[in-house]
């Protein structure tokens, strides 16, 4: 039931052309100064469970990232879910994030179904600072890159967070 109603909103998210990163990039949106990442994080993603047709990146606004690690995360019926970004499964899967937010991965085969389990990350200051400390991420020119790859469409659902 929850995959369902995950995707109605992502159905519903795609009719408004709501891809909040492809605003970024084209400077028609910009994150406010206090959901802003003091750096901005470039984070690779690696599919678990063979190569997904589409990986779709949600936002859900409703939730803050500060919020616990994941164990009462319960993405139920009244969440504001938008689309974030959205890849085909074949692209290197690099994701840049600007803003704090909690963030949900999807990869999906070709009828939609899930390939995978989902992942879901709770990106603040805290979430950057823990993956530079761990060892999985670097500061190169202003730029947080992760050299280890998020592992998404794994085999159990993923709840990601620092806090």
């Amino acid at each position: 039931m929850k995959n369902t109603l995950l995707i109605i909103a992502l159905a519903l998210a795609s009719t408004v052309n709501a891809q909040i990163l492809n605003d970024i990039l084209d400077g028609a949106y910009i994150p406010s100064k206090s959901s802003e990442l003091n750096t901005p994080l470039l984070l690779t993603m690696n599919p678990q469970n063979g190569t997904p047709d589409e990986v779709l990146v949600l936002m859900i606004n409703s939730v803050s990232p500060d919020a616990g690690t994941g164990n009462e995360f319960d993405p139920g019926e009244n969440q504001d879910v938008v689309l974030y970004a959205s890849f085909s499964g074949d692209d290197v899967l690099c994701l840049p994030l600007f803003q704090e937010g909690v963030y949900t991965i999807c990869c999906l085969d070709s009828n939609g179904n899930n390939v995978g389990e989902q992942v879901t990350i709770f990106v603040n200051e805290k979430f950057v600072d823990g993956i530079v400390t761990a060892g999985h991420a670097e500061n190169k020119d202003n730029l947080i890159v992760s050299n280890r790859p998020l592992r998404i469409g794994r085999d159990q659902p993923g709840f990601i967070s620092f806090n």
